[in-house]
């Protein structure tokens, strides 16, 4: 996959990820997805976190270094910290950091040169794992939740 392949395809997971939130109550998005799950709001958080340490390894390798994901492997850890960091911060905000997030990754992405972004001619691993196929994992449950919540709604109407 090309750069420009992956930008493409990651700026389409983006809003195939969003759409389904479309015409959802605010209220609606910081409630459970389902039984024990997160709520949207939450689940923007944890793509807060992934997307942001995208960026910080994106800059790292622009400036020739490698970055230490070793840090970061206790994902149910660093997934409840970024979720608890950002509960009380208001939803609007929240959506605001995801966007912005996201548009940086897409940034930093373009920025890095050929000879730094790739790994043996092909895009790194954690770079379509942390935010291209991570947007991917997650559109199922969003898209049948937002179906559901959209049809609780008109049902209520």
């Amino acid at each position: 996959m090309t750069r420009e392949e992956y930008i493409t395809a990651t700026e389409i997971a983006f809003e195939r990820l969003m759409h389904p939130t479309l015409g959802i109550p605010p209220a609606q998005l910081e409630l459970p997805m389902s039984d024990g799950k997160w709520s949207f709001k939450e689940l923007a958080a944890h793509l807060v976190l992934w997307d942001g340490l995208t960026i910080r390894a994106l800059e790292k390798i622009n400036q020739g270094e490698s970055f230490d994901w070793a840090a970061y492997q206790d994902y149910d850890a660093q997934n409840a910290q970024a979720v608890a960091r950002l509960r009380a911060v208001p939803l609007k905000r929240v959506m605001s950091e995801l966007r912005i997030t996201h548009s940086t990754v897409i940034e930093a992405v373009r920025r890095v040169p050929d000879e730094k972004l790739y790994e043996d001619g092909e895009l790194p691993e954690w770079l379509l794992s942390n935010v291209l196929e991570h947007y991917e994992h997650h559109r199922p449950a969003v898209e049948e939740w937002a179906g559901r919540t959209k049809l609780e709604i008109r049902n209520k109407k």
